[in-house]
């Protein structure tokens, strides 16, 4: 229950009464009658009643809209035990890096006022979690780049068995929808805990000096043939309806899924460097 709400309900409620009452004493003037309103003056008492009960619904109305809108602060702090403990790097980043949190809670913040989440909300937040990560993962170590390369299979095996459009949308850079209900509770698990590995591990041999050249030179001499393996005739197919041309969106999960899986293969020093080279 959102008691931030129901205070700026109640004070709209309560300033839209008093205000009634003072513009039905205006109107009482007006009328050249007494401020103070005669029990049988039935049109005083009648309009005096249509004024303030008028007046609640608009000062509610009015202050709900502020609140909704983020214009009013929340009274009350939102409660955000729930989202830590479904989503643990929530804690993490809460903790090492509270402007950041504030930002990501912002967001989930609007949509608690509204009771409603778009894909739009959805989209910024993962933009915020996505510096995040890109952040840490040029610190990280090659083990926990690794990981990474192996959840990023996992899931995108995953997308091209159940809705391959996502991987065209990735590779484009465009928003997509919320994935929860295509990964597993393993797949979701797997990926929470390489997350927080990345904000808790220690990072990197602070000594080891990224080569961003020699990363952009092995990543573009693996490219051609990862894209002529894996069949892609367009990187940006048309998203339809009923999926009429599937194929071309399953040929961009396969470069996906083969891009990792060559990195996997690299050695550690050139796995950071084409990891780094791909963040810059």
């Amino acid at each position: 229950m959102d008691w931030s709400s129901i205070v700026y309900v109640a004070i709209g409620a309560g300033g839209g009464a008093a205000l009634g009452v003072l513009l039905s004493a205006l109107v009482q003037k007006l009328r050249g009658k007494s401020g103070a309103i005669d029990k049988n003056d039935k049109a005083g008492v009648g309009l005096r009643s249509a004024l303030v009960a008028g007046m609640i619904v608009l000062g509610s109305n009015v202050l709900s809209m502020y609140y909704k809108n983020m214009t009013l602060p929340r009274i009350i702090p939102m409660n955000d035990s729930e989202i830590i403990e479904s989503l643990p790097i929530y804690g993490i980043i809460k903790e090492q890096s509270p402007k950041d949190y504030k930002r990501l809670i912002e967001v989930v913040d609007k949509d608690d006022r509204n009771n409603r989440v778009t894909p739009e909300t959805i989209h910024k937040i993962r933009q915020i979690l996505f510096r995040l990560i890109a952040e840490r993962t040029r610190e990280a170590s090659a083990d926990n780049i690794r990981r990474l390369e192996k959840v990023t299979i996992r899931q995108f095996t995953t997308y091209k068995k159940e809705k391959p459009s996502i991987c065209t949308l990735i590779v484009n850079n465009e928003p997509f929808p919320d994935l929860t209900d295509l990964l597993s509770e393993e797949d979701k698990k797997t990926e929470q805990d390489i997350t927080v590995k990345l904000f808790t591990d220690a990072p990197r041999d602070p000594e080891f000096v990224t080569d961003l050249g020699e990363g952009k030179r092995i990543f573009e001499a693996m490219l051609p043939q990862l894209i002529s393996d894996s069949g892609i005739t367009n990187t940006r197919p048309d998203i339809t309806d009923k999926g009429q041309n599937i194929s071309e969106h399953e040929a961009l999960c396969d470069l996906l899924i083969s891009l990792s899986k060559k990195k996997l293969e690299l050695s550690d020093n050139d796995l950071i460097n084409v990891s780094d080279y791909l963040l810059s």
